[in-house]
């Protein structure tokens, strides 16, 4: 844990920073001892007595969900994030693929949170506030919504955001990895379908016609429509209302993966 604590304050002294250019590639971190010194872009980073994190578990069969957090308060960026980070139980377990799963989601969580959400958008000094749901967690798959908004030089926007993992394959499940279009166009036309925030429910035959179409046009690549997270027991898609509007609609469908 002291090795990680080094790690959350690069990832957030980064942060604070400009980006230059939105497509440059971010060079994975390189972790070294707490009271040691790294340099990236010769920006020198040590220890931050302004960042405080904090780990919550929750143990399964052979692994442990930690909830962790980073809050930073500072005079240019005010940041708050919680996010699942999945570990083997115990360091004696053998099962290195499984590991290398684990390393490789946490990972991704991480980078999908910090720079693809974030950084590589908001190029300016900018705040946050962004919690992670578990909506789904067994042997086979986890599925993450991060939900909360990004205050850019004091416009917010709301941000929603997932990704659904397959433990045993190391793989990203797009949408129509865990359903067809066909049957999820078919869910589409059952009448108990949710929709959030219920303000909408008054057009949520509008915006069913909406993710039609989106399905329909994307045909058997997923692309366009892969906005979605698992539940025990729906599949929730979701988009934004309208570029120019801070709004994102999600429905919910009655669906078992």
């Amino acid at each position: 844990m002291k090795f990680r604590f080094v790690y959350l304050c690069v990832t957030l002294i980064f942060l604070s920073t400009s980006c230059g250019n939105k497509d440059k590639d971010i060079e994975p971190f390189v972790v070294t001892g707490k009271n040691e010194t790294q340099t990236l872009d010769n920006l020198k980073v040590t220890r931050d007595d302004n960042l405080t994190s904090e780990n919550h578990f929750q143990h399964y069969t052979n692994f442990i969900l930690s909830t962790e957090s980073i809050i930073r308060k500072g005079y240019l960026t005010n940041i708050e994030v919680y996010y699942p980070q999945l570990y083997m139980l115990s360091s004696e377990n053998s099962d290195t693929e499984l590991k290398a799963s684990f390393d490789k989601v946490n990972k991704l969580i991480t980078d999908k949170i910090f720079y693809n959400e974030m950084v590589t958008i908001y190029t300016k000094p900018f705040g946050a506030n962004i919690k992670s749901n578990v909506t789904v967690l067994n042997e086979e798959i986890i599925s993450i919504s991060f939900e909360g908004n990004v205050n850019d030089d004091g416009v917010y926007h709301q941000l929603l955001s997932s990704l659904t993992y397959d433990i045993n394959s190391g793989e990203v499940l797009c949408l129509f990895d865990v359903i067809t279009s066909e049957r999820l166009l078919e869910l589409l036309t059952i009448e108990n379908l949710e929709i959030y925030p219920n303000d909408f429910a008054d057009k949520k035959e509008l915006f069913k016609e909406i993710f039609i179409e989106k399905i329909k046009n994307a045909k058997d690549t997923g692309e366009g429509v892969n906005n979605f997270y698992l539940t025990d027991k729906n599949i929730v898609l979701y988009t934004d209302l309208s570029p120019n509007l801070n709004e994102m609609i999600q429905l919910i469908i009655p669906y078992t993966y």
